[in-house]
């Protein structure tokens, strides 16, 4: 039961995650869905929210709810790293309401 309840929360991160990326990322152009933030401005815009960013990060990416390059990502190293948001606005509205 405890496992169901902190699977819920976490899922429910990663989408809240994908939603902060598709309210504060750049569309590469205006017929595209994909939609991009650096690392770097995406940590400065989450720090206030939780400080379990890199974690989230590497959940949604093995639930290919997005993608980066390389393994794991570090604030100061890492800030240049573009990171690909992979649902589209329905699929996160939905995961939201799931979880």
């Amino acid at each position: 039961m405890r496992a169901n309840k902190a699977a819920k929360c976490i899922a429910k991160e990663m989408f809240q995650l994908c939603q902060v990326i598709e309210e504060n990322g750049h569309r590469n152009s205006p017929s595209s869905y994909e939609i991009t933030i650096t690392f770097g401005d995406l940590f400065k815009i989450y720090q206030f929210i939780s400080d379990k960013l890199v974690g989230i990060l590497l959940r949604a990416r093995k639930h290919n709810m997005l993608h980066f390059e390389g393994e794991m990502l570090f604030q100061r190293r890492d800030e240049q790293k573009v990171i690909h948001l992979l649902l589209n606005h329905q699929q996160i509205l939905l995961g939201l309401a799931q979880h």
